[in-house]
């Protein structure tokens, strides 16, 4: 159903300048921000599972050192279920405020000296909330802020930001194993850091932020929404252009409800996402150690981010020029191969070229994987589905993603993986998931957020 408020509008695509890009990214940098501390916490995580000398100074058992990797995950799920709830009834700048300030006393909790474990198991509960709280809104907020021609690059920068501040974490471990520094602690280091960008978000939060103009659509108040875009779209609130947007935003929200038409979106992006998550697993982490050389096994995950930062920096800024779908193919056959190839060297007899090429492709597919599986299965999320229905179905599809992530961690950690099997069968499951998911999904660059929805459902 067209919205007919607008009589003469035109369906063209909208056009958007530089400036125009820049200002809505701004927008919901305060929760962009939030997640350029998550990255920091994941690197933490594979911190204490790769030299766990320093917390098992702390007397931790090796359960109690299990939870403390995963209990960032545990809480990072509570702060989504939150979230969830939270941002069908507040505006996402209160919603950014909250995590910042969250995120901010976690950062604190890892500032002290500890002779306990304690604090700072409970520092990562604290800012896994926080950041769950932030990473949900960021999603459904950049997808409704930018015009159809620019929304895989926004919503991309979730993903980017993420990589950006993982790489920030493993850099700065890296560096603290090198200098060995006596001073202070790499956890401290990396509080740190959690408190600085909860304090800038907040700042970013109060000067920059604009809220979605769905948001003021789904309450009635199209006035607000009018000045959202022209804020978006530094324009005025009379333009065409804000005229043309606010036609599009209005049939997105105000359209036929489906209650059962977003189940076939939701599929895809479960499978999607459970692709990305069995792809990142902690045991291909192990293993890329394994490969690699002692000399250069101390820097693997920060060469192996590194190599996935500039997968998606090239991603995110052509996927609205090529598309979901091919980058998408690229990115699953640079999966697929390196996981097969790596498998099948391992049924064989070993030797040293064999680890030197299992090595340099345990990296080489991480640039792929930055390439489109990781931000497009996030875009997808923040394309598909209604107003009312996106929070409920993006919480479940992240929350079995993170559950996938706790399980296999728990096996990881009490089991012994072979290196052949766990990259064969992953290879089978990238490519019959990854291949369904291919086939199924349409392609939705350029399209309206109501063209999105109707053409997934």
């Amino acid at each position: 159903m067209m919205n007919n408020n607008n009589p003469g509008v035109s369906r063209a695509p909208i056009t958007i300048t530089r400036r125009q890009t820049i200002r809505q990214e701004q927008a919901f940098l305060g929760g962009g921000l939030i997640i350029m501390s998550t990255g920091l916490f994941i690197a933490q995580s594979s911190y204490i599972w790769f030299f766990p000398s320093q917390w098992l100074f702390f007397g931790l058992s090796t359960d109690e050192l299990l939870h403390a990797i995963i209990s960032w995950n545990i809480a990072f799920i509570v702060g989504l279920a939150v979230a969830a709830l939270a941002v069908r009834k507040f505006q996402k700048d209160k919603i950014y405020y909250l995590s910042a300030l969250i995120v901010i006393i976690g950062g604190a909790l890892m500032l002290p000296s500890w002779d306990s474990a304690t604090p700072l198991i409970l520092a990562r509960y604290i800012a896994g909330a926080g950041q769950g709280l932030a990473f949900l809104p960021t999603i459904i907020h950049t997808s409704e802020i930018t015009p159809p021609t620019a929304r895989g690059k926004t919503v991309g920068y979730v993903s980017f930001t993420l990589v950006s501040s993982i790489l920030i974490g493993f850099a700065m471990v890296d560096l603290f194993i090198y200098v060995n520094s006596g001073s202070l602690s790499i956890d401290q280091m990396l509080g740190i850091l959690t408190f600085i960008f909860g304090v800038v978000s907040i700042v970013v939060n109060y000067v920059r932020f604009i809220e979605s103009p769905v948001y003021h659509l789904k309450n009635n108040d199209i006035r607000s929404a009018i000045d959202c875009l022209a804020k978006l779209n530094l324009d005025h609130p009379s333009s065409p252009n804000v005229a043309n947007e606010l036609a599009h935003l209005q049939d997105f929200v105000h359209g036929p409800k489906r209650p059962s038409g977003s189940f076939r979106p939701f599929i895809r992006v479960v499978a999607l996402r459970t692709v990305y998550a069995l792809s990142t697993l902690t045991i291909f982490n192990l293993f890329t150690n394994l490969f690699l050389g002692r000399d250069l096994r101390q820097y693997s995950l920060l060469v192996a981010y590194l190599v996935r930062f500039f997968g998606e920096f090239i991603g995110t800024y052509t996927v609205d020029k090529l598309g979901r779908r091919l980058l998408l193919l690229i990115s699953l056959g640079g999966c697929i191969i390196p996981f097969a190839v790596i498998g099948g060297l391992y049924l064989g007899d070993l030797d040293n070229s064999i680890l030197v090429i299992s090595g340099a492709l345990s990296i080489v597919y991480r640039f792929f994987l930055g390439l489109g599986l990781s931000h497009i299965s996030l875009l997808y999320m923040g394309e598909s589905f209604t107003v009312g229905q996106k929070p409920f179905y993006i919480f479940i599809a992240l929350l079995l993603e993170n559950v996938i992530q706790i399980l296999a961690m728990v096996i990881c950690w009490y089991f012994t993986m072979r290196v052949a099997p766990a990259y064969l069968v992953m290879a089978v499951l990238q490519l019959i998931i990854g291949g369904f998911v291919y086939w199924k999904t349409p392609e939705t660059k350029g399209l309206t957020l109501i063209e999105c929805r109707d053409i997934m459902e």
